[in-house]
C-alpha cells in the first residue's frame, strides 16, 4: 500500500510539475510510477516483472520511467 501512495504521488507531482500525459499508455505511465515506488520502498522488482504484470514492454516502462524522474524530482 505505501508504494502504491508513494506512485500516485510520483504522478500528481509529475503532472503539476508540466508532465504531459497525452498520447501515452495510461498503463504505462502507471507501471512506471509503480517501479520508482517500488525503488523508494526498498521491494525491488525488476523491470521485467512490472512490465509484464502491468503489460506494456520493458521499453515503454523505461521510457516513462525517464519522464516521470525528469517531471516529479523524485517525491520526499
Amino acid at each position: 500500500m505505501k508504494c502504491r501512495n508513494i506512485a500516485v504521488k510520483i504522478i500528481e507531482k509529475a503532472k503539476e510539475s508540466g508532465f504531459n500525459s497525452a498520447g501515452k499508455d495510461p498503463k504505462g505511465i502507471a507501471a512506471a510510477a509503480i517501479y520508482i515506488g517500488s525503488k523508494i520502498c526498498n521491494e525491488n522488482r525488476t523491470q521485467k516483472e512490472i512490465s509484464k504484470l502491468a503489460r506494456v514492454t520493458e521499453v515503454t516502462l523505461r521510457m516513462r520511467v525517464k519522464d516521470l524522474q525528469k517531471y516529479a524530482n523524485m517525491v520526499d
